[in-house]
């Protein structure tokens, strides 16, 4: 995301890791917590209704600016030069993004969504006392017109967060807008210094793309090596190498995947596309990358060539168009997972249930194999079914399973001449069945080759 200024007649964008002079308030900045004791959320209502926190056991997916960390804002919600607090983490803004009239939002800064003070509401809480679901709502005075707020939602035994976000008309004139969930994401190197390469994102492309590649160069080089399309798999894979960029891609399917490498740990977030629809920039996701290098914006060029304190990977959501006259309000919901799929792995597909690797397959020597990050709490099996959607067979436990470790099926198996269906599912902490990833067998018979493997 970009940081604009006016300086005299230049001006000047820079990144997140470019810290502001700022005289800030004595107080630490007042924080909320939400916990389901797999996944853990801080909030902090006075900057922007931030989430600055999302964890599952000790991993911290989001960035938290050095800088700013536990600082209450100034008054004026601005640094000492008049320009944008990052503090990070994820918030709500609207799209599209730009400077050249009303129809664009020209932030950050922007003291109301972005940096002012959110109303914090807790609507259920679990048996023990802790918020289950919150509101978080802006202020009315912002110059969009607009007053944003979302829920927020955990629940048992899942590393699931489902969140409403509603954009309200709260002024006199009609306004047209895009709900913009902006998520900065931890790309600095575990060692606290550096880039970590091996942080990297996948997201579906289109099919019918309206763009020649799949995704849109929006800043930055145009052959930036950050962004790849894999044609074979029909994904666009976002690295962060340390150059500086942005990519926009009309993405139908719902789903974007950030991994952290070192760890294993991967951030999934989900929404529902609605086909037919217009969407700023013609995008459904938006990927930012902190980092050195050459990029044209405004009709100038602009270079970054010193290393950067922290790097950010940005993964952004954007809803499509509304169009709202004075007191009407239009939402956008979706969701996060958070997973370990154990190392510096692609993913491939994603569900409501799991993150895939690997899907089911049934090797040559009868081994059945998988690689999944799941987003549940339970027991895991492997199911065989006939084609009436009996079991042919008995089922094979795979034992407790958790988002906290990746999901590795390398088991052998002999299939029985009934079987056409192999299911992995999952048994969750409240008794639902949860099916993982799915094997469909060609002909019934002993030692078949797929038909076709994945969720389907």
């Amino acid at each position: 995301m970009l940081r604009k200024y006016a300086n005299a007649s230049i001006l000047l964008l820079v990144t997140v890791a470019v810290f502001p002079q700022v005289c800030f308030a004595s107080d630490p900045w007042d924080a909320e917590f939400m916990d389901n004791g797999l996944i853990r959320l801080e909030i902090v209502p006075e900057i922007g209704g931030r989430i600055t926190r999302f964890s599952l056991e000790d991993y911290q997916y989001f960035l938290v600016n050095r800088e700013l960390d536990g600082k209450a804002p100034p008054e004026s919600r601005l640094d000492d030069e008049g320009g944008w607090l990052n503090y990070g983490g994820d918030k709500l803004w609207v799209a599209p993004q730009g400077w050249n009239g009303e129809h664009e939002w020209p932030g950050p800064p922007d003291t109301v969504l972005d940096g002012g003070l959110y109303e914090y509401e807790v609507l259920q809480t679990a048996p023990q006392g802790s918020a289950r679901k919150i509101r978080l709502t802006s202020d009315t005075n912002a110059s969009s017109g607009v007053q944003l707020s979302r829920t927020v939602e955990l629940f048992e035994g899942t590393s699931r967060v489902h969140i409403e976000a509603t954009m309200t008309n709260v002024g006199e004139q009609d306004r047209r807008w895009g709900i913009w969930a902006h998520t900065q994401l931890e790309a600095t190197n575990s060692d606290g210094e550096g880039v970590n390469p091996s942080y990297k994102a996948y997201c579906p492309v289109n099919p019918d793309s309206i763009f020649p590649k799949g995704y849109d160069v929006i800043f930055g080089m145009a052959q930036n090596p950050s962004f790849c399309l894999d044609e074979a798999n029909g994904m666009v894979t976002v690295q962060q190498l340390g150059l500086v960029g942005k990519i926009g891609v009309d993405s139908k399917a719902g789903w974007l995947a950030s991994v952290d490498g070192e760890s294993g740990y991967a951030f999934i977030q989900k929404f529902q596309y609605e086909e037919g629809r217009e969407y700023p920039d013609n995008s459904s996701v938006e990927f930012w990358l902190d980092g050195e290098g050459e990029f044209y914006a405004y009709g100038e060029r602009f270079q970054i060539d010193e290393p950067l304190e922290q790097y950010c990977f940005e993964s952004e959501m954007i809803g499509p168009y509304e169009s709202l006259s004075p007191d009407q309000s239009a939402s956008f919901s979706y969701d996060w997972y958070a997973t370990n799929i154990g190392g510096d792995f692609p993913i491939v597909d994603c569900n409501e249930h799991a993150a895939i690797v690997s899907p089911l397959k049934l090797e040559d020597q009868g081994r059945l194999t998988a690689h999944l990050g799941i987003f549940y709490e339970g027991e895991a099996s492997a199911i065989f079914t006939d084609s009436d959607g009996q079991q042919s067979q008995s089922p094979h436990s795979l034992g407790s399973v958790s988002p906290r470790n990746p999901v590795q099926v390398n088991i052998p198996v002999v299939t029985t001449p009934a079987t056409t269906r192999i299911e992995l599912q999952l048994i969750d902490t409240e008794g639902n069945i949860r099916v993982l990833s799915v094997l469909t067998m060609k002909l019934a018979y002993a030692g078949q080759t797929p038909l076709c493997d994945g969720y389907n």
